[in-house]
């Protein structure tokens, strides 16, 4: 029993011994794997993630990708952070402009250069390669994409740049997101780009004389700026709704067919200098938060109604060949459309300009529409600038407008439009009538040596000088040519205008001008150098109102209150009675006028200066007329008997009213034919004195 108790006492502690040896040998071998998957792992982690500086690329392509040898070798030289240019590698610039280089030449550049779709959508999505690539991104100078490249939807965190390269068919970009650049310098679309609503953090180069088809950026987000300079866009350039951080470049020779700008927000400024635009260029609606760039370049069709331009819009030296639509348009700082610009129909109807508008030493063909335009600064149309029809009605101008020295070969229209400042129209030739009625100019309106064929200046306000000569420096007034060859002798129209001082010569108003001058009034006549206006004498300025062939009392009226307010009664009271004279003769013997008129002339001679005492003459004459008639009718009464009786009796009955002598009324009889005249004696008296009151006071105006 002993035996077979310790017997079993050894077996357990065999299986207790054999037990603690198992499980320290499934302890070895647990710990042996996890440091085998350790350092496993380890060497994986040492083959992934981007090289550091000098070291080979830890990403080896895989054998399933069936990557080409172009492809290995542009892999290895992004992973190592260099950029894979094929030019360099094969020391022969990709030429893009020439299509017999493209393929089946000596150098194979097809193959040799050749990426596909696939190979740059798994290194730009695919994390491991993706992570493997180094901050400075994806460059790929001088490569060839045949097939269709489509990135819809993807995320790229790199910068992306495809330089210098020919992409044969399309490639799509839609809702692309990057917080980085992405380039296309120098490259060749063959097919369409579309980046509809592409999201890009960084700028989006595409400029250094890359050639596009049709490009879609509408509704596309840049943060930072985008460049198009020297580039060429033979299709369409969609950009409605862009929105660019930056600046945005369209200049340096660049080329553009039909351009759509609607609704976008420009945050740094535009330039498009020295571009040209064949097609359409649509930009109604959009804003840019800086300046709008335009010089020397070349447009057709522009559209930009309701622009708003944050600073300065230059169009200096360009060339608008066909209509330019900029109506609403707003701009903070100044419109620069000068030095040899040219242009064709150009509508700033509405406009608001903070600064000054200068259209100086530039050609307008067509029609300029300005009307309701509003300008914060000057409005320059001088230095021999040309223009067809202007149209500036209702515009407000807060500083001058000067013409000087410019040709308006059409309409002039510039009715109702406010000048705070000076209107200088010196030396400027309008070849058809100039409208500017109603115009209020703040300060002077300068016309020495204009050439002018008809001036309206209808209900014009011009608080200081209306300047039409002065010495050698008149204007001149030149007949015209109608649409049916007729010829139109030169017209001026100052009907109710109001001027300060009204400067001019005696050569400043020919005899062949014809004058409106109804209603018009003027402060004082001007004398600052050569004659003065009061020496021409009362014969030059009857004379000069005679040209208005139309004859109203208002200017003469007006030229004698002016004439007594500088101290020359007599030229006034000339001036007034020829007034009367004018009219009387222009009244006719139909008219019931004339025969008012004609006994006020007869009686006091329309009571004007030393006229109005020929009634004195007529009394004296009446006077001795009854004398005569009671001597010859030898009436015996002695009270009117005798020279002196008959004299005052003749006299007592002339006037009306008052009474010399009561015994004239009461005692005398007369028994002859003498009772009958000095019943018309007496009748003449009241007619006679009837015209001095009336006359002397005005009655009969």
């Amino acid at each position: 029993m002993c035996k077979r108790y310790v017997s079993i006492i050894r077996m357990v502690r065999l299986a207790r011994c054999a037990v603690s040896l198992f499980l320290s040998v499934g302890v070895l071998i647990a710990l042996a794997s996890t440091t085998r998957a350790e350092n496993e792992v380890a060497c994986e982690e040492c083959k992934s993630g981007i090289a550091l500086p000098g070291e080979p690329c830890r990403v080896k392509p895989r054998k399933e990708l069936n990557w080409t040898e172009p492809e290995q070798w542009a892999w290895t030289e992004i992973c190592e952070g260099r950029p894979a240019d094929f030019n360099k590698r094969y020391s022969y610039v990709f030429n893009l402009k020439n299509p017999d280089e493209w393929s089946y030449d000596n150098f194979g550049l097809d193959w040799r250069r050749t990426l596909t779709p696939d190979f740059l959508r798994t290194i730009l999505l695919n994390e491991s390669f993706r992570s493997a690539i180094p901050h400075r991104g994806v460059r790929i100078i001088g490569a060839y994409i045949e097939d269709e490249f489509d990135l819809s939807d993807a995320p790229i965190e790199r910068l992306l740049g495809l330089v210098s390269s020919l992409f044969k068919s399309p490639v799509v970009m839609r809702r692309l997101t990057t917080p980085k650049v992405i380039s296309f310098n120098g490259s060749r679309f063959d097919g369409d780009l579309d980046m509809n609503s592409a999201v890009i953090g960084g700028h989006l180069f595409m400029s250094k004389a890359a050639e596009f088809n049709d490009v879609d950026l509408s509704s596309a987000d840049i943060g930072g700026q985008l460049e198009m300079d020297g580039s060429r866009f033979k299709g369409k350039l969609d950009m409605d709704s862009a929105s660019v951080g930056g600046n945005l470049y369209m200049r340096n020779n660049a080329q553009f067919g039909e351009v759509v700008l609607r609704n976008a927000e420009i945050y740094g400024q535009l330039e498009m200098n020295s571009s040209t635009f064949v097609g359409m260029l649509n930009m109604s609606s959009t804003s840019i938060r800086k300046s709008l760039l335009m010089r020397k370049a070349e447009f057709g069709h522009v559209f930009m109604r309701g622009v708003k331009v944050g600073g300065q819009l230059s169009m200096i030296g360009s060339k608008f060949k066909d209509r330019l639509d900029m109506s609403n348009t707003s701009i903070e700082s100044s419109l620069y459309m000068r030095n040899d610009a040219e242009f064709e129909n150009v509508n700033l109807i509405g406009a608001k300009i903070g600064g000054q508008l200068d259209m100086s030493k530039s050609k307008f063909k067509g029609k300029l529409n300005l009307s309701s335009v509003s300008i914060g600064g000057h409005l320059s149309m001088r230095r021999k600038a040309e223009f067809g029809d202007v149209l500036l009605a209702a515009a407000k101008i807060g500083g001058h407008l000067s013409m000087t020295d410019s040709k308006f070969k059409g309409d002039l229209n510039m009715s109702s439009t406010s000048i705070r400042n000076d209107l200088f129209m010196r030396k400027t030739q309008i070849d058809k009538p100039a409208n500017l009625i109603f115009i209020n100019v703040g300060s002077n309106l300068d016309l020495r040596g204009a050439i002018v064929r008809q001036l309206y200046l209808r209900g014009a306000r011009i608080e200081r000088d209306l300047w039409l000569g002065l010495a050698d420096s008149n204007v001149a007034w030149k007949y015209f040519k109608d649409k049916d060859g007729k010829t139109i002798a030169p017209k001026f129209s100052l009907r109710n205008a109001n001027v300060g001082t009204l400067q001019a010569t005696k050569d400043s108003w020919p005899d062949y001008l014809e004058l409106e001058l109804d209603g018009f009034t003027y402060n004082r006549l001007g004398a600052r150098e050569g004659e003065s206006p009061y020496e021409r004498g009362s014969g030059w300025f009857i004379k000069w109102l005679g040209n208005d062939q139309n004859y109203t009392p208002q200017p003469y009226r007006h030229l004698a209150s002016v004439l007594r307010a500088a101290g020359h009664e007599d030229m006034a009271d000339h001036i007034l009675y020829e007034s009367r004279a004018r009219e009387h003769r222009e009244s006719g013997l139909t008219q019931f006028k004339w025969w008012v008129l004609w006994p006020l002339w007869l009686v006091i001679g329309y009571g004007y200066g030393w006229r109005k005492f020929l009634a004195l003459v007529w009394i004296i004459l009446l006077v001795f007329a009854g004398m005569s008639v009671l001597r010859i009718a030898r009436e015996r009464d002695n009270i009117v008997s005798g020279y002196l009786n008959s004299a005052f009796y003749s006299l007592d009955i002339l006037l009306p009213v008052i009474r010399l002598r009561e015994r004239h009324y009461k005692d005398v009889d007369l028994t002859t034919w003498a009772r009958y005249y000095f019943y018309f004696h007496q009748i003449m008296g009241y007619v006679l004195i009837f015209f001095v009151i009336a006359g002397l006071s005005g009655l009969i105006e």
